[in-house]
Order: structure tokens, then C-alpha cells, then sequence
């Protein structure tokens, strides 16, 4: 008369999702340290922020530009197939 609900509800996704995160807990937990001991470095020498601040503003305006470097190659190389294919 009554139907269980292991019927209705499909656990396979969250079990994926608990499995992810079991096997990342340490990532989460270096990450939260780190963080932590670098607020504190802040608070006891506030230069160190600018300091950080211009290290992240540097890499990622270097990262940015490799990866439009990359698309831009890409555009190219597409465009190059598209004529090779269109002149058959």
C-alpha cells in the first residue's frame, strides 16, 4: 500500500557530490588556514596587503593575457579551416 522512497528520490548526484567533497576536505582546510594566517600577517604588517594585492592584479593581468593570446590563436586557426573546408 505504501511505496518507500528510495523509489522517488534519485541519491546518485548527491552521493557524487558528498564523494567530491570528501575527497577535497583538505584543500578546504589548508585553504582556511591560509587565509586565516594571512589576515593576521595583515593586521601585523599592513604592507603586506599592497604587497599581495599587486602579486594577484599581476599574475592575473598575465594569465589574461596568455589566455586571449591562446584565443586569438584559436580564432585563427578555425578561420583557416573554415576557408580549407568552404574551397572544396
Amino acid at each position: 500500500m505504501f511505496r518507500t522512497f528510495d523509489r522517488y528520490f534519485d541519491l546518485r548526484p548527491l552521493e557524487r557530490w558528498i564523494d567530491w567533497l570528501n575527497a577535497t576536505w583538505w584543500f578546504h582546510l589548508i585553504l582556511g588556514l591560509t587565509l586565516i594566517l594571512t589576515g593576521v600577517a595583515i593586521v601585523l604588517w599592513p604592507p603586506l596587503l599592497a604587497i599581495i594585492v599587486a602579486a594577484f592584479l599581476i599574475t592575473i593581468g598575465i594569465i589574461i593575457i596568455v589566455v586571449g593570446w591562446h584565443i586569438r590563436q584559436e580564432r585563427n586557426r578555425y578561420e583557416r579551416y573554415k576557408r580549407e573546408i568552404l574551397s572544396f
